[in-house]
């Protein structure tokens, strides 16, 4: 019974490769392409969880989450096919400070190398300050890459009382205005943003807000929504936050995604010079953000250690962007097969499934923690493995038990199912054989460059009945006689 938990981490981690050593020469097919496809179908289960985290924005009220979540999955939705995984860990897409009282969770994803979109991010914060008061920031920023001038795309909406909130809303510019009238008559003046602030200024609660940062108020545009909404009750502000708030936010999104974020514009042709202004600008615009914003308030919310792993994976994005999905692959299949004992990184990576098993942080997995994960298991099936993994008979699993579970029980898998898995990643059509066709779709996708002589002996060594394809069971026998020897 322990397999079954073997099982579902394995399906669940982006981190964990099997552990086995490789008892002979790993085949080329299963080496440079299957064991990526193994990867990607790892890191379902790990991501949905992950992301369901981020998407609760737990601590604001119905009508401010229901926003985000609509203004998120609209950005996800529109520009799906130009956005690649998010590959934060665990640690760092959700966390908390030492004491319990402030609590983050972050979404990043970069765009794909074609696509204008740089990488878009997503936050949420919640603090409990010592007077008694929480501050709760909720934020989505899109920003673009060098290949177009177009500008970027950012609402934050800040709250520390149930009737009051600093709202920002914006397509940030990235040319100068007064230098590019063309620039501000484009996308400023033909797009009418100004009409959503003015229409949010008639209303008697909301006023303009100026940020005490000199740097954020000459970062947005002249048509920025940067106000200051009070509410005699929380009613009201939950009203206006519906009523106005709301559409205003998704007619902004909507002209940036059709007139900014789209991958063919006359837009996006820009020259090299004006190419490394836009690099020169951006890139000191976000060096001067994370000064801003993180490097002074993080250490004071999430103490030291926790702002230094977290602030690190954001410089990393903001800098030159995340490392391509296939990049993140082509790093674990380097390592597939080369571990055979238990190094300093496998085991933080072990770690990092830990504590997101461990739900209540006792630093144990109980039974609930599988249960509460939502995974098929029925009791009978926890209980028999709690059994046999418990070696202390505490009625919990600890680190080193986990640890112990991991690297002796995991061993020796290559399931059927999850073999399965990566020949169905790999059958890029669908008709229940890889073709060379096949291998070159998901290569490309990938990140892999291979040539025709290279995909050819991929298929020959698998295809026993030699019809230029390999069928499932070709696939099962040659993988299962690469990693074990038989």
């Amino acid at each position: 019974m322990a397999m079954i938990i073997c099982n579902t981490l394995y399906s669940s981690s982006p981190f964990l490769s099997p552990l086995n050593p490789i008892r002979s020469k790993p085949s080329r097919f299963s080496n440079r392409l299957t064991v990526q496809a193994q990867f990607q179908s790892m890191e379902n289960q790990t991501d949905l969880l992950l992301r369901q985290k981020f998407m609760e924005f737990p601590y604001v009220s119905p009508t401010r989450r229901e926003l985000m979540v609509d203004l998120m999955s609209t950005l996800e939705d529109r520009l799906h096919s130009q956005l690649l995984p998010c590959t934060l860990p665990p640690d760092v897409r959700n966390f908390k400070n030492p004491n319990g009282s402030a609590e983050a969770s972050l979404h990043i994803r970069s765009g794909e190398q074609s696509s204008p979109i740089d990488f878009v991010i997503g936050s949420w914060i919640h603090v409990k300050i010592p007077t008694g008061v929480s501050l709760n920031i909720t934020s989505i920023s899109a920003f673009l890459n060098s290949s177009t001038e177009a500008p970027n795309f950012v609402v934050e909406l800040i709250q520390s009382s149930p009737t009051s909130l600093v709202l920002i809303l914006d397509l940030p510019h990235r040319k100068d205005l007064v230098r590019h009238p063309d620039y501000l008559q484009t996308f400023y003046q033909d797009t009418a943003l100004d009409t959503h602030r003015q229409s949010l200024l008639k209303l008697p609660e909301i006023k303009p807000y100026d940020s005490p940062s000199l740097f954020v108020r000459s970062a947005f545009s002249p048509t920025a929504s940067m106000l200051k909404i009070d509410a005699e009750e929380g009613e009201r502000l939950e009203e206006i936050l519906r009523d106005h708030v709301s559409p205003a936010a998704t007619q902004v999104l909507e002209v940036w995604l059709e007139r900014c974020a789209k991958e063919e514009g006359e837009k996006r042709v820009v020259g090299e010079e004006e190419k490394l202004e836009l690099e020169r600008r951006d890139k000191s615009f976000r060096r001067k953000s994370i000064e801003e914003d993180l490097d002074l308030q993080f250490p004071r919310m999430f103490g030291d250690e926790v702002s230094s792993r977290v602030i690190h994976a954001i410089k990393e994005a903001f800098g030159a962007s995340f490392a391509s999905g296939a990049a993140q692959f082509r790093r674990g299949l380097k390592t597939k097969g080369k571990t055979y004992g238990l190094t300093n990184q496998k085991r933080r990576e072990i770690r990092e499934i830990f504590d997101l098993f461990d739900i209540d942080g006792s630093g144990t997995l109980s039974s609930s923690a599988y249960r509460s994960l939502g995974f098929e298991m029925t009791n009978e099936q926890i209980n028999e493995l709690m059994a046999e993994v418990d070696k202390n008979n505490s009625g919990t699993i600890d680190f080193e038990e986990f640890v112990h579970m991991m690297t002796t029980k995991f061993g020796e898998r290559d399931s059927k199912d999850e073999l399965s898995k990566a020949f169905k990643i790999i059958d890029h059509d669908n008709n229940g054989k890889i073709s060379p066709h096949d291998i070159k779709q998901i290569a490309k996708e990938l990140g892999e460059n291979f040539t025709d002589n290279e995909i050819e002996e991929m298929i020959e060594e698998a295809d026993r009945d030699k019809d230029g394809e390999v069928s499932l069971e070709e696939f099962m026998k040659m993988m299962r006689r690469t990693s074990y020897g038989y």
